[in-house]
């Protein structure tokens, strides 16, 4: 079997901290990740002082390495950021204009996440919302815009992850999908723009509603 790459296991680090399968605050050994991914201890280490640099994981003198802990003002900052981007990312898409694969998978992720509104599956819907910004991103065709939006995205993908699941608004964050796949597919990029902008203001004031329970 071909050995994994140190991103291949970053990015499996990382679905694992966006999933929740690790507290904020809770302590990384390295021990337990050797064992975990059959991995070197000096490639492990590796791993882990790549994410602290990315700002997803925090190391603490005498302690080691943990999961970083977010401000309010940290996940606000960012996601004012992420606002412009995003917006961006919706704007070249729709510049572009999606080829048939892509126009293809905007109406197979449309049809799923009507399905998840319907059954009211707030989990399965969150990360079809995921896989919904990727797909922009990924139309957009901007590597710069990708690798920026992956590093903003990544240490607040667990909110946004909380906020689907206990948040009763899945209708109305799936019509602001539809709107921003419709102004896409045709080639509106001022209404993509403004449109994504929009949505990503409104996830910024849910996680304002929710600050007293996520950053206590």
């Amino acid at each position: 079997m071909a050995r994994k790459s140190l991103q291949e296991i970053a990015d499996q680090l990382k679905a694992r901290i966006a999933q929740g399968a690790y507290a904020p605050g809770q302590r990384l050994l390295e021990k337990d990740l050797v064992e975990q991914y059959g991995e070197s201890r000096g490639r492990i280490r590796e791993v882990l002082r790549n994410l602290v640099g990315e700002g997803l994981l925090e190391f603490e003198e005498q302690k080691g390495v943990r999961i970083r802990r977010f401000t309010l003002k940290t996940a606000t900052d960012i996601g004012r950021v992420r606002e412009m981007i995003e917006g961006l990312a919706a704007r070249q898409a729709a510049e572009k204009q999606p080829d048939e694969t892509s126009s293809l998978e905007f109406e197979r992720l449309a049809n799923r996440m009507n399905a998840a509104v319907e059954q009211q599956d707030a989990v399965t819907f969150a990360q079809l919302n995921k896989d919904f910004h990727d797909l922009i991103v990924t139309a957009a065709g901007n590597e710069v815009l990708s690798a920026t939006l992956e590093r903003l995205r990544v240490p607040l993908f667990r909110l946004q992850f909380y906020e689907g699941m206990t948040i009763a608004n899945l209708a109305e964050r799936n019509r602001d999908h539809q709107e921003i796949a419709r102004a896409i597919l045709n080639a509106r990029p001022d209404d993509a723009e403004e449109a994504m902008r929009q949505h990503v203001r409104s996830g910024n004031a849910r996680l304002l509603e929710l600050a007293d329970r996520i950053f206590g």
